[in-house]
């Protein structure tokens, strides 16, 4: 994880790594989830169109999967307020996952 989470790939190859993460970790790993998430949200917001590839062209997959292996599910409001940073149409596709948490 601490290489997904380091900053000296491209923003694609992160992607990637912060995907496989979010796939095949789970719970019982010992780490700092709010480290994850930030670096997480700074990849979705560098290359949101990887993500969407990593995840079967869905955020709602890809933080399902990051609430089910990691426990982690930022609320309604932080993925709102996330979605601000991203272009229209990639705030519409991650909106979509508060209505579908709801």
């Amino acid at each position: 994880m601490a290489f997904a989470m380091a900053h000296g790939y491209t923003p694609t190859a992160r992607a990637s790594l912060l995907g496989s993460v979010v796939k095949h970790c789970k719970r019982g790993l010992p780490f700092y989830t709010t480290k994850l998430l930030t670096a997480i949200f700074e990849s979705i917001e560098e290359t949101p169109e990887s993500w969407l590839v990593n995840f079967d062209d869905s955020f709602i997959t890809a933080f399902e999967k990051m609430d089910q292996n990691l426990g982690i599910r930022p609320s309604g409001d932080t993925l709102i307020e996330f979605s601000k940073k991203l272009a229209r149409d990639k705030q519409a596709r991650l909106l979509e996952v508060v209505a579908d948490w709801l």
